[in-house]
């Protein structure tokens, strides 16, 4: 689930650059500082994905939420990624689009 390959380097260089607390953390925690112009390796990953965990549960959101959310570059930009991440969603569940939004209380027009 943590695997670099999975987790958007974008997203997690754009959280780190946002908290620049986090980089003391890491710091204890023993990890290699980041560098942004080299590719983040397994363990950073993994810490720097546990840290947006846990933000996330404290801010009532799941963590995917929070990665679209630092993925995203605009408000528009945010929208059809949600929409995406909830179309996903709609089909794992074998659920008619309609159908899913209106279980889900979500409004994507």
């Amino acid at each position: 689930m943590y695997g670099s390959n999975n987790v958007s380097q974008k997203a997690l260089l754009k959280f780190i650059a946002q908290r620049p607390w986090i980089v003391q953390q890491l710091k204890a925690l023993k990890v290699r500082p980041v560098d942004s112009r080299a590719a983040l390796d397994d363990d950073q990953v993994f810490h720097i994905s546990r840290l947006i965990d846990d933000e996330a549960s404290a801010a009532g959101m799941a963590s995917w939420e929070l990665m679209l959310i630092l993925e995203s570059d605009s408000p528009s930009d945010l929208r059809e990624l949600q929409i995406k991440a909830h179309q996903e969603l709609a089909e794992m569940v074998d659920m008619e689009w309609h159908d899913y939004c209106q279980l889900n209380g979500l409004d994507f027009k």
